[in-house]
């Protein structure tokens, strides 16, 4: 096996992280908010540690399907504990071999606080702890990164009733242990009402690997577009958390630049419910 491809295999883990979990809004206490997120992902080059696309050597190809339960419980107000298990698929071909691993990947616990509302914003500060759960050393593609990281976030959110729509903006530190560089995390989103049953979104979300911190920095930019319905219910759970409603979503997103990353799409399917 080529140095070229090694390095893929081992790197490919970092194109399929999705930050994005819950937003500045807070669940009612004693309510809660369950997610199921599927994603279909497929790449055929990644970004190099100078940022230049390039194909996987020996025509590889990697593809994905994963799917995260998520769920958000309101010990008050103000305050969540949240936790997201997924399960991975992910495959590896090229012109000598097909690689697959499938099994539960890195676990994430988190809390978030809610320390301003003052109409039309929202703050609120989360923190979160990965569990290595998904790793295991002789898995080819791996579907964990075989460390303990933890994060503190801030998020911040805007409901402009006026004109049918919300932002959102995150921007947040993760420390990372072992070799990987620590990073910064920031995402940014804008959703429009055209009906009460139609939300359209669109998000930036990006991380940058703090330089001196390990021996691997990675990098990536990518954005997704949604149409969100309602399908039953109130409100946009999804969102704001804060009614009672049925939610579904269906996403396309892509990494458009990036380091010791691979470039590649995702089609995104998700079902979501407060209550």
């Amino acid at each position: 096996m080529s140095k070229k491809v090694l390095i893929s295999l081992i790197l490919l883990v970092f194109g399929w992280t999705s930050y994005a979990f819950a937003g500045a809004w807070t669940v009612p206490e004693n309510h809660w908010y369950a997610e199921l997120y599927s994603k279909y992902y497929h790449a055929n080059s990644e970004y190099d540690a100078s940022g230049n696309n390039t194909g996987f050597g020996y025509n590889g190809k990697s593809r994905e399907m994963s799917y995260d339960f998520k769920l958000e419980y309101g010990v008050r107000d103000d305050f969540n504990i949240l936790v997201a298990i997924p399960y991975k698929r992910a495959k590896w071909k090229d012109d000598f071999k097909t690689q697959t691993t499938h099994g539960i990947s890195d676990i994430w616990v988190r809390a978030k606080y809610r320390y301003i509302t003052a109409p039309p914003g929202t703050a609120s500060m989360q923190l979160g702890l990965k569990c290595p759960t998904g790793y295991h050393e002789n898995d080819v593609p791996s579907i964990g990164t075989g460390q303990v990281d933890g994060e503190i976030r801030f998020l911040f959110g805007a409901t402009l009733p006026h004109v049918h729509s919300y932002s959102g903006l995150e921007i947040g530190f993760k420390g990372r242990t072992e070799e990987r560089t620590n990073e910064i995390v920031y995402l940014a989103e804008y959703g429009y009402m055209p009906t009460d049953y139609l939300l359209l979104k669109g998000l930036i979300e990006g991380v940058e690997g703090v330089s001196g911190t390990g021996d691997i920095e990675q990098d990536y930019t990518k954005f997704d577009i949604s149409l969100i319905f309602k399908l039953a219910g109130s409100g946009w759970s999804t969102v704001y958390r804060d009614e009672p409603s049925v939610n579904l979503e269906l996403g396309y997103g892509r990494t458009f630049a990036g380091k010791n990353t691979s470039q590649g799409k995702e089609y995104i399917v998700t079902l979501s419910s407060q209550f």
